[in-house]
């Protein structure tokens, strides 16, 4: 009922603000459409089973977007629903088959991830937040996760004062059988405000809180028995302060610093509540238990920032307990610092970005080194050649936790772009060559290190033709991936020709694409895949547009899925279909 109430709320809050503007004009644009997808899958021989459908079968969804304006009210409306008619809630959003899904209720309709209902109606400075809202205080407290509620924005004059209650992760009832279950997941409430003060490309100060708490009692009691795994209920704190100042000569500097309390069980009884030391001050935002964790983390940054040079010292810190409801993966326990750079001469062409640092992991233990490193130069030689190149290092560590020993990998990519332009009277021709290289070092203890080295170059060429209204494409593409230990060699070749072409009558602009590849994996002869899509836009009127778009995907494995026998030469058809229609608002 109380979901119900809030979107009645919405509404009637949208209503009257229009209800109240008889004396001056309303002025509406945006859009309203609706869009149907289909899908269809067909698999010879069709068991055993060995490919599932990677869509639903059909989908339909509508949205309707909407921007009414009138005189210093402002109501922007976003809904994109679909009448899908379960759950989202699964074992990361997959379900086993031989466990029907439960039928949401409205509240879960309303917060299922793949709904987004949303209204803003602001006046002057003042904005009201309803409904599904992606909110991003600051980077150490709420994150941008969608939380399902309602909230101000208040910004009169320097004073900037921000809050929204909402639900953040919907409840799912766990399911013991049949096997193998379905992980139970508590609904989660979240609180967050900040109050500050702004001066617009000069500074900002201001706190932040966010208080998220799991509702113990959402779902069903799970007996302390071997069922499906499952999360415990969990409660959090965090406050943050935050300083951003910039100068009208480019220097900037920026820091936040924050304080977390996070429970991993505040259904644990034999976590007994505490309220000494540090815990003292949580009165009424947290109940502090022995599981309860304290953490600390810091961001800061120092620069200045030029028309043709920037430079600049960035440092990030999380302490082993620091945790924070909008990034549930978030690894902490570690040290960053990096300096980046930005060069570029007065013409423009050439610039270069990059940065280089030190990651120290395991900072409460026996620390860890990563190197951390970003580049990307471009260069236009000449009128007709470019050259574009990026490398990226990246790696994570996570320490070890109850029977998990832990695990480490470093990622290193490479890539290589150049580009040649040419033309005459009659057409102008682009040509594109893209190297890619990528090495990633994944070690999982106790376990051996694995080792992903991957190759991959795409040739593209794209004529225009001046007096032709036809736009085609051709390009090639050679992939390469080998893996150690497990002496994985696959090896892909693929052509793909594409073309579009724009009509006066209808107005409209069609196009398709015909794509094959011949996949060699190992010693098993080669797979072979035809993927084929044709499509068109079309403008019906000035304010309706209708879109079209059919693919077919054909598949047929060589000798790699046997045994049994009847496996060699398996194939399967995809087919996918997707309409649109959108009615533009306004004049």
């Amino acid at each position: 009922m109380r979901y119900f109430n809030l979107l009645t709320l919405m509404l009637m809050i949208s209503l009257g603000v229009v209800a109240q503007s008889d004396k001056k004009p309303v002025k509406i644009e945006g859009t309203i459409g609706t869009s149907y997808d289909y899908y269809g899958l067909t698999t010879d021989p069709n068991s055993p089973s060995f490919y599932s459908p990677r869509r639903p079968w059909n989908l339909v969804r509508f949205n309707v977007n909407p921007i009414i304006t009138t005189g210093d009210f402002k109501i922007p409306i976003n809904i994109n629903v679909s009448p899908t008619t379960y759950n989202f809630n699964g074992i990361g959003g997959w379900w086993p088959p031989s466990i029907p899904r439960p039928k949401q209720t409205f509240g879960q309709w309303l917060t299922n991830p793949i709904n987004n209902i949303g209204i803003n109606p602001s006046y002057k400075w003042a904005q009201l937040q309803l409904g599904t809202q992606y909110l991003r205080y600051s980077t150490l407290s709420t994150g941008d996760l969608g939380v399902f509620g309602a909230g101000v924005d208040l910004r009169p004059g320097n004073f900037r004062f921000k809050f929204f209650h909402g639900i953040s992760q919907q409840k799912q009832n766990p399911i013991f059988t049949p096997a193998p279950g379905v992980l139970g997941v508590y609904r989660r409430n979240q609180t967050m405000a900040q109050i500050g003060f702004e001066k617009k490309d000069s500074y900002f100060a201001g706190f932040n809180i966010v208080r998220s708490k799991d509702a113990e009692d959402s779902i069903l009691p799970i007996p302390a028995v071997a069922k499906p795994p499952h999360p415990d209920p969990q409660e959090g704190v965090v406050v943050t302060f935050m300083l951003n100042v910039k100068d009208k000569k480019g220097w900037y500097f920026n820091t936040e610093l924050g304080n977390s309390y996070h429970s991993r069980d505040i259904n644990d009884v034999s976590a007994p509540v505490v309220n000494n030391g540090s815990f003292k001050g949580l009165v009424g935002l947290l109940t502090p238990r022995i599981s309860t964790s304290q953490g600390f983390a810091g961001l800061g940054s120092v620069g200045k920032k030029s028309k043709n040079f920037d430079l600049g010292f960035n440092t990030r810190f999380y302490s082993k307990g620091y945790y924070t409801a909008g990034y549930p993966f978030l690894q902490n326990d570690r040290l960053d610092f990096t300096i980046n750079t930005r060069v570029a001469s007065t013409d423009r062409k050439y610039i270069f970005n990059g940065d280089i640092g030190q990651r120290f992991t395991n900072w409460s233990g026996t620390r860890n080194k990563q190197l951390i490193a970003n580049a990307n130069m471009f260069a236009q030689f000449t009128e007709q050649f470019s050259l574009n190149a990026t490398y990226n290092n990246f790696g994570f560590q996570a320490p070890a936790y109850g029977t998990f020993m832990g695990l480490k990998n470093v990622s290193n990519d490479l890539s290589i772009n150049p580009t040649y332009t040419w033309s005459n009277q009659k057409m102008s021709n682009m040509i594109s060559a893209t190297y890619s290289w990528s090495k990633f070092d994944e070690t999982v203890l106790p376990n051996p290190a694995t080792t992903n080295n991957t190759q991959s170059v795409l040739l593209l060429y794209v004529p225009v033709f001046y007096n032709w209204k036809l736009s085609p494409d051709f390009s090639v593409l050679w992939f390469e991936n080998k893996v150690t230990p497990t002496n994985l060699d696959l090896t892909l070749y693929s052509a793909t020709m594409g073309a579009s072409m724009p009509l006066k009558k209808p107005k409209m602009t069609v196009k398709a694409q015909l794509q094959y590849t011949n996949t060699k994996l190992m010693a098993f002869t080669p797979s072979n895949n035809i993927l084929a899509t044709a499509g068109f836009n079309w403008n019906v009127t000035k304010k309706i547009a209708w879109a079209l778009s059919g693919t077919l995907n054909f598949m047929k494995y060589g000798d790699e899925l046997t045994p049994p026998a009847t496996m060699l030469g398996a194939n399967y058809t995809e087919s996918h279909v997707k309409t649109s229609i959108q009615y533009r608002l306004g004049k």
